[in-house]
């Protein structure tokens, strides 16, 4: 059984396209060869079979990054080049830093022939 397992996850390595870090490089990767996706991306996060008989790879990168939000209901006046008064919107302490999760998930369908045959990215963070 484990072998037949690691085969058909090794057949499944064959089948795949290229990307830059789970996002799409300069092509989205259609036409590609399922080895050069494998070798630039590493094994898919997810192995499934399309309902047409080829096979779907899926990559999810998650990273988060702080934004700092402004308040409108703060605003400070500064004084201009020119002596004149100017209302901008200021944050006021670290409290206002909030963490940001971002996630793609980029899924590429393989034909039997092993070639990219579509790519789609879905998230926040494509």
């Amino acid at each position: 059984m484990r072998i037949l397992f690691l085969a058909l996850f090794l057949l499944f390595l064959s089948a795949c396209a290229s990307v830059n870090s789970s996002s799409q490089s300069a092509t989205n990767g259609e036409g590609t060869s399922a080895n050069l996706l494998i070798q630039r991306l590493g094994a898919p996060d997810t192995i499934m079979p399309a309902g047409n008989g080829n096979t779907l790879f899926s990559y999810t990168k998650v990273t988060s990054q702080a934004e700092v939000a402004t308040s409108n209901s703060n605003p400070t006046t500064i004084v201009g080049p020119k002596g004149h008064a100017i209302a901008a919107n200021i944050p006021l302490s670290p409290e206002n830093t909030q963490t940001v999760s971002l996630k793609c998930t980029t899924i590429y369908e393989v034909n039997k022939q092993h070639q990219v045959v579509s790519v789609k990215s879905t998230g926040n963070g494509c």
